[in-house]
């Protein structure tokens, strides 16, 4: 029976009619297993460009970042540098400039208290100053602007209002001002 099967021209046709079409099968699935894999290697190849972008972006983020850092070091360097050790010249130019501010605006100045305390964590001395002012209330505003925007790197800590005094159209006000130098050593 094996014999007809091999030598028959209809069997053998049909052997290689299955075994063309088990050959075309194959190599239709081989085909398509490729193109599965070419489509996973083009998304993971896409996936890895957008990580790498990603971590370009998050890379000049930080380098922003850092040169933001350095710039803001640098100025505190100046800064420290530059006017927080000036401490001599500086107490000598608020207190000139609180007189005179207080004088062109017609307000009673006396009894000012100075006081300096250490800020040993941060090396910093903390200069405390409190005012007694009297006089109308547009001229204590006015005074206060004044000292709010100088150059003088005073921070107004606290602003009282007493109430009326004795004198009309007057009112007693406690200012207290800060400012920083350098001290405190470690």
């Amino acid at each position: 029976m094996m014999e007809n099967f091999l030598y028959n021209k209809v069997y053998q046709a049909v052997t290689a009619g299955f075994l063309a079409l088990v050959c075309v099968g194959i190599w239709s699935f081989g085909i398509q297993e490729e193109q599965h894999i070419l489509e996973n290697s083009e998304s993971r190849l896409e996936m890895q460009r957008l990580e790498l972008d990603r971590r370009e972006l998050d890379s000049g983020l930080v380098n922003k970042q850092l040169e933001r850092y350095r710039n803001n070091l640098s100025e505190m360097t100046r800064f420290r540098r530059d006017f927080l050790k000036q401490k001599d010249e500086r107490v000598v130019a608020i207190s000139d400039f609180l007189a005179g501010q207080a004088a062109e605006h017609g307000l009673a100045l006396d009894q000012v208290r100075y006081k300096t305390r250490p800020l040993k964590e941060d090396q910093l001395e903390l200069y405390e100053i409190d005012l007694p002012l009297r006089g109308r209330y547009r001229d204590i505003r006015a005074f206060v602007e004044k000292v709010e925007t100088s150059d003088m790197f005073l921070i107004i800590t606290r602003l009282a209002i007493q109430g009326e005094s004795e004198r009309a159209n007057a009112v007693d006000v406690e200012l207290s001002l800060a400012t920083y130098f350098e001290g405190g050593a470690p």
